[in-house]
């Protein structure tokens, strides 16, 4: 399929963009001439350009009235080229032709809060929340169950964002609309600032240091994809770690984890850091639980992901 110029530069802003694309999380997908074009799992946003980017199924529309998680599954068991994404079934139950489900920064803080911080349902009618499931299968399960389909925004607590629209422009539109309502409203409670965490200067003082240190000890399964690719708890024992280890010049990695990582996981934890620095009142983020993590690092569809960056 090709990808014409309007899709392709939307796609260079997202993926380009920390704050919607790290590493090889999120997905898109869109639906043309009776097929579901979905990426290919394992892959960066960034390769949309690549021939073997997306995943192709063939498509027809599910009757919402009949559908169970068997034949869901199986819509999504035969494709052409590369394994497509572990969120096919979400892609496929979606009627809208582009769907894309993102792991933006802003919202993710907000809706991984064990407290509803913002009343956006008064400020986005077209919005759907939708408490913790699964990746897979059962957040497809509770996005038909609950008709979140019925809104254009569709958020998954401690997960991410799904976006979904016939229109690309409507798509676009309410990608960056929504973002910006998240993060001007954490910029109204505390002064938000984007770090690349690759400089000293990142970590000039011993304050900024130990509340890193303090509030990755809080919260380190806060969200699937950091607990799929960097484990159920740090390599390293945070209660160890010295002030004085951030005195490096390359390498913040090394601090945290005993081996080599890939860019890819590179660039996914420097989210993660940036998501614990625009995060309100840590003590009140809700986390995913230990037996949830134990399900999430052992799953084969998660596996194949792993092995895809390494």
């Amino acid at each position: 399929m090709e990808l014409d110029r309007k899709l392709t530069v939307f796609l260079r802003k997202i993926s380009e963009n920390i704050i919607f694309s790290q590493g090889t999380g999120g997905n898109i997908s869109i639906k043309h001439n009776d097929y579901l074009y979905v990426k290919s799992s394992g892959l960066p946003m960034s390769d949309f350009e690549k021939k073997d980017f997306f995943s192709k199924i063939k498509y027809k529309k599910i009757d919402y009235r009949k559908y169970s998680s068997k034949s869901l599954n199986k819509t999504v068991k035969t494709w052409i080229g590369k394994k497509p994404s572990i969120e096919s079934t979400l892609h496929y139950a979606i009627e809208s032709k582009y769907v894309f489900h993102l792991h933006e920064l802003f919202s993710l803080s907000i809706f991984t809060h064990k407290k509803n911080l913002m009343d956006l349902n008064n400020k986005l009618p077209n919005l759907s929340v939708l408490e913790y499931s699964s990746p897979g299968i059962e957040v497809t399960k509770k996005i038909l169950s609950e008709k979140a389909y019925l809104n254009k925004i569709i958020v998954l607590r401690n997960h991410g964002l799904i976006i979904h629209s016939d229109s690309l422009d409507e798509v676009e539109e309410l990608c960056f609309e929504f973002s910006k309502k998240c993060s001007n409203y954490l910029s109204s409670k505390k002064t938000i600032e984007l770090k690349n965490y690759k400089k000293n200067k990142d970590f000039n003082s011993s304050t900024i240091q130990k509340k890193l240190i303090k509030d990755i000890k809080i919260k380190w399964r806060s969200y699937p994809d950091h607990i799929v690719y960097f484990g159920v708890k740090p390599n390293t024992d945070i209660n160890k770690i010295s002030i004085y280890d951030y005195s490096f010049k390359k390498d913040f990695s090394k601090v945290f984890f005993s081996k080599k990582i890939s860019n890819n996981q590179m660039q996914m934890f420097i989210f993660y850091l940036n998501f614990l620095n625009v995060t309100l009142n840590m003590k009140y983020l809700n986390g995913i639980s230990y037996k949830e993590s134990l399900n999430l690092i052992s799953r084969p569809d998660e596996k194949y992901r792993i092995k895809k960056i390494r």
